[in-house]
């Protein structure tokens, strides 16, 4: 795996959702509020949870 952005590529698949959700039109039977909610709560949660790795 790419071990120097995996912080950086959790957040970016992230935002991605965040922006599907919202502006792509996918409905996922939540509010947009609700989405938005869940998806800025766990955000911030699997960047924390995916480990720093450094390249030995």
């Amino acid at each position: 795996m790419i071990t120097s952005i995996d912080k950086a590529l959790t957040a970016i698949v992230m935002a991605v959702l965040y922006l599907l959700s919202t502006f792509a039109g996918i409905d996922l039977g939540l509010s947009e509020e609700f989405v938005s909610g869940i998806i800025a709560g766990l955000t911030p949660l699997l960047v924390w949870l995916v480990p720093n790795k450094s390249r030995s």
